[in-house]
């Protein structure tokens, strides 16, 4: 499992949530569903290591809607290297 991963967030830029055609994106979708489950833990491969800032940032910014975020922070994430045989 990887250990503590840190971000310069000046790096990242603007991303997008919900495509040209009305339909929301992976990461706005995965962290609403979290929020709305209220999962405490994810445990995913290397990766989606970059997706985690985002998912993170979609459930800072829905925290405030009570009614859909069940938790008081974003779950915790760990990433870890595929296996291989």
């Amino acid at each position: 499992v990887r250990g503590e991963v840190t971000w310069n967030t000046d790096t990242l830029g603007d991303f997008v949530l919900i495509r040209s055609n009305g339909f929301p994106v992976y990461n706005f979708c995965v962290a609403i569903d979290d929020a709305t489950m209220g999962i405490t833990h994810v445990l995913r491969a290397e990766e989606h290591l970059p997706n985690t800032l985002r998912q993170m940032l979609v459930y800072k910014v829905c925290r405030p809607c009570r009614e859909l975020v069940t938790l008081a922070s974003h779950p915790r994430y760990a990433c870890v290297t595929p296996v291989l045989r």
